[in-house]
């Protein structure tokens, strides 16, 4: 029954976005929100943000995570 909070870059091969939709399932009070465009050490202020709020409240009601549609994964440095 504790709020559980999964947040899996769309590329993070450690844990991929269906393995912790897998392990989701098994928890009752979690959610998944998948960072587009991250791998597994992927930040974000978004995400940031989502995890602030999810510990001030306490809970996942309440939570928004509509700024992660707006996340671009980072440019590719070649230099």
């Amino acid at each position: 029954s504790v709020p559980f909070l999964l947040t899996p870059g769309s590329l993070d091969p450690v844990t991929p976005p269906p393995l912790a939709e897998a392990v989701a399932r098994g928890l009752p009070n979690a959610r998944v929100v998948v960072v587009p465009g991250m791998a597994h050490a992927g930040a974000d202020p978004c995400v940031e943000g989502i995890v602030a709020q999810f510990i001030r409240l306490g809970s996942l009601q309440g939570v928004d995570t509509g700024c992660v549609n707006a996340i671009k994964a980072p440019a590719f440095v070649t230099r």
